[in-house]
């Protein structure tokens, strides 16, 4: 057992290698064939996705706090919005690598990426709270995405929210290699996640946090959408 929990771990910090050279053509060439993305993610008045926006409005206060788990080298959220003030921190697992990258081709996002893994937000952040913690295109790479969903809950505020877009079975349309191992979907309104891998066991998000939240899981432009409404 030890010997195979080792040779998981290696295959994956392999496959964690990879995602760091993509990241660096990524910087190097300014953002491959996304160039208007690369753009966005540097611009500090790029306004706040929709998605997200909407979820903006239904928080009492004017500045909202939000934390952006699997940010890669610079967030994909956007830093202005018609009402609120946004205070956003990125994080994410290879943050040092990255940040590194950044260094060495120049380039300066309006926000840096901090260190922190999905499965152990607590321990990396402590006590803070935000008023919405997002992941987009990233929780299904984690190594448990039903612990990055319980720690992201965990950081929302009281009344605070979680917002989730990602591909809809992503492990399964990536075949489960590298770094693809959970498929995220919607079934009847619930929040399904799957994996890791195929045939891994199903877990009910929507039931599994019925305690804590409220769970709305939609179709968005393809992707699949989840807003989490944590408990008072």
């Amino acid at each position: 057992m030890e010997l195979l929990r080792r040779l998981r771990s290696d295959r994956r910090d392999r496959h964690l290698r990879t995602e760091v050279k993509y990241w660096r053509r990524w910087a190097v060439t300014e953002g491959l064939q996304w160039r208007d993305d690369f753009k966005m993610r540097f611009d500090p008045d790029a306004p706040l996705q929709e998605h997200v926006a909407r979820v903006a409005d239904r928080i009492p206060r004017e500045i909202v706090e939000i934390l952006d788990v699997g940010a890669g080298p610079a967030t994909v959220l956007g830093k202005t919005h018609p009402s609120k003030t946004l205070v956003i921190t990125p994080t994410d697992p290879l943050a040092c690598e990255y940040n590194r990258i950044l260094d060495q081709t120049g380039h300066k996002p309006p926000v840096r990426t901090i260190y922190a893994e999905a499965e152990s937000l607590r321990s990396e952040l402590g006590s803070r709270q935000f008023d919405i913690v997002h992941a987009q295109n990233s929780l299904d790479h984690s190594r448990d995405a039903v612990a990055g969903v319980e720690e992201m809950l965990a950081l929302a505020k009281p009344s605070g929210f979680v917002v989730l877009l990602h591909e809809e079975n992503e492990g399964q349309n990536e075949l489960y290699y590298a770094l693809h191992k959970w498929d995220f979907r919607c079934e009847n309104g619930h929040f399904i996640i799957s994996g890791p891998g195929p045939g891994g066991p199903r877990h009910d998000i929507s039931e599994m946090v019925s305690d804590r939240a409220t769970v709305e899981c939609s179709m968005h432009h393809g992707e699949v959408l989840v807003v989490m409404h944590k408990a008072k």
